[in-house]
């Protein structure tokens, strides 16, 4: 086996791992629609603050 091309494999993996969790806690974030005044004083949802 060649070495960079295990290097690329662990990389790719660890990378797709990364955005999975990523997108979960999106979904996650995203259920309960969470809203918190801002300081101008509307309600603003959580997953509009990530945006």
């Amino acid at each position: 086996m060649d070495h960079s091309f295990i290097n690329k494999l662990t990389a790719l993996i660890i990378t797709s791992l990364i955005v999975v969790i990523g997108l979960v806690l999106l979904k996650t974030a995203e259920l309960p629609e969470v809203t918190y005044p801002t300081s101008e004083g509307q309600g603003v949802t959580v997953y509009d603050h990530l945006h």
